[in-house]
């Protein structure tokens, strides 16, 4: 199980293997903004949705490990939520080579992010987050 982490200064760049990741590079970075906009600094811990695929961990599992790293808490969520199942990949599309196809994609996924909220539930979201902010060590 992988977690991901990522600070709010930073761009999320996943490694794009099919569409998924590219709506998943533009969900996440769409929350990333959002979390930047109101706390201005912290770190993204993701991880795949365990409620949904059955891999990765629940939010609230997610959320004990980084509170056991020493974070304090300041959102949890849901993120990547399209309206289609995940699918395990491991190699990448041959057609991913053809920026045509990846931009025409990412077109049509900036305008399906607007719907996104009302896609995210727990066994919908591919994907869940916990953002946080190291505890000063005593």
């Amino acid at each position: 199980m992988t977690i991901d982490k990522l600070l709010l200064s930073e761009k999320y760049e996943p490694k794009i293997l099919g569409l998924g990741e590219v709506y998943e590079q533009i969900s996440v970075e769409s929350q990333r903004k959002k979390l930047k906009n109101k706390f201005g600094s912290g770190k993204m811990f993701l991880c795949a949705n365990k409620e949904h695929s059955g891999r990765g961990l629940s939010l609230k599992e997610l959320e004990k490990q980084v509170r056991k790293k020493g974070y304090q808490i300041l959102d949890v969520g849901l993120v990547d939520s399209p309206p289609w199942p995940s699918k395990k990949i491991s190699q990448p599309k041959s057609w991913l080579k053809n920026p045509l196809i990846i931009n025409l994609a990412r077109i049509l996924f900036y305008i399906l992010i607007y719907f996104e909220p009302f896609c995210k539930s727990e066994k919908c979201s591919h994907m869940v987050y916990v953002l946080g902010k190291k505890l000063p060590s005593a």
